[in-house]
Parts: C-alpha cells; structure tokens; sequence
C-alpha cells in the first residue's frame, strides 16, 4: 500500500512538471500577442491624435496590408535563413514607415515629434520617481546615488542616438533599446550592496505578484 502511494505521489509530481513545461510555451505567446496588440493600440492612439482623414486613414491601411503581405512572401520562401529574413523584413519595415511619413502633413509630423517628446519627458519622470523610491527603500549612499544618476543619464544618451538614427527601422530601435536597458540593470546590480540586491529583488517580486493577481 505504501509503495503505491509513493507511485502515485511521484506519477503527480511528474504530471505537474510536464504540464509546468507545456504551458510554458502558451504563456510566452500570451504575452507576445498582449506585447503586439498594445503596440498596436499605442500606434492606433496616436494617429488618432493626428486627426487623420479619411483618405490618410485608407492610405495608411493600404500600406499596412502592402506590408503584411509582402512579410508574409518573404516568410513563406522556401530555404530562407534566418539572417536574411530579418535583413527583408527590416527593409519592409523601413519601407512602410517610409510611405507612412510621405502620408502625413508636415503640421502632423511636427505633431508626432512633440507627442515623442512629451513622452520622453513623461518616461524621464517616471525615472526620477523610481530613482527616489530606490534610495529611500534601499537606504543609497551618496556615492551609489552618484553612480545610479550617471548610469541613468549615460542610458538615456544611448537611446536617444538610437531615437536619432534614421537607418534603423522601428523594430531594430526596440531591441538595440532593449539591449541597452539590460546592460544598464546589470550595471545597476554592481552597485548595490548583496543586501540591497535581495531587497530590491524581492520587491519587484512582490509587485510582479500583485500586478498578476489583479
């Protein structure tokens, strides 16, 4: 009887893991769907505040559908590496972000510049308050409040040259950012304490939990 109780215990612990491992792979096209359908209400809000007309409205959709079939093409090619599916999609995109400009009115590009700036002076607040939360929960020195400020002004100066570089499709400035973001955390770990670390580490922890059980 004992043995087959350990059967059936060590049956459901395996059952678990093997679920855990298949359901992880639906978890991360969750999230990419959610990451997709936010850029496209973000992009959808602000050309919405571009009061665009009906025949911008029909022109942006035309180009957009150009773009998804033409990706799609290229997808679909027979023997096509990875390498130079990226390479043709970049030119796509570059394209369509291309004939989206010749689109719009000068007055609506200008629009669209302050609507980044704004954004950007929203994000840098956003920064600040972080920054001030940090060293009030975390207890930082001086000397750490120094290193953190010059770390955030130093990652702020990269990708704004990234903003800036107009060879590089919207796409390709997401992940040099992301790139950037990620040096710049672990530059961030090597200045706090262990102490400060874990402290820090749990509290992201604990509001990744809320944020999922809301």
């Amino acid at each position: 009887m004992k043995r087959i109780s350990m059967l059936l215990l060590f049956s459901a612990i395996l059952m678990n893991a093997s679920a855990q491992v298949s359901n992880q792979p639906a978890k991360q096209r969750t999230h990419q769907k959610q990451h997709r359908e936010f850029k496209k209400h973000k992009k959808g809000h602000i050309y919405k505040n571009l009061n665009l007309s009906e025949t911008q409205k029909a022109e942006m959709k035309a180009n957009n559908e150009d773009y998804k079939k033409k990706e799609e093409s290229l997808k679909n090619q027979p023997g096509i590496t990875l390498k130079n599916y990226q390479e043709g999609k970049a030119k796509l995109q570059k394209e369509r972000e291309e004939k989206e400009s010749g689109i719009l009115t000068p007055d609506q590009k200008a629009q669209m510049q302050q609507m980044k700036k704004d954004r950007q002076a929203k994000n840098e607040r956003r920064q600040k308050m972080k920054m001030d939360r940090m060293t009030k929960d975390l207890s930082l020195s001086s000397d750490q409040v120094s290193r953190m400020n010059a770390q955030n002004d130093l990652t702020r100066q990269q990708l704004k040259a990234i903003n800036q570089n107009d060879k590089l499709t919207t796409e390709q400035k997401r992940e040099e950012a992301k790139k950037i973001n990620r040096e710049a955390r672990k530059n961030k770990e090597t200045i706090l304490t262990p102490e400060q670390q874990q402290k820090w580490n749990n509290r992201k922890n604990n509001k990744a939990a809320t944020s999922n059980n809301s």
